[in-house]
């Protein structure tokens, strides 16, 4: 998951500046970018949990859910991009 995490966020910033200079890519561009944000950080945050040694399931399964919405909107972004 971290692997899909941070390509997800260098493809979401990839194509949000592809769209840069593009009239219609105002809003998609914003969303890219949050989406390449959100998953920079989510991959920070686990990292941190992990080399912290955190063992709390919650704390994992939130993050996960957070990383599997974004996915989920990724790959809309991604199917309507193409």
């Amino acid at each position: 998951m971290m692997a899909e995490i941070l390509s997800t966020s260098a493809e979401a910033r990839k194509m949000a500046l592809g769209l840069k200079h593009v009239a219609y890519g105002g809003e998609l561009l914003a969303h890219l970018m949050s989406t390449s944000s959100k998953m920079e950080n989510l991959h920070e945050k686990i990292q941190s949990m992990v080399s912290s040694n955190v063992e709390d399931d919650e704390k994992y399964k939130k993050m996960n859910e957070i990383a599997l919405a974004q996915l989920k909107w990724w790959e809309k972004a991604k199917a309507r991009r193409l």
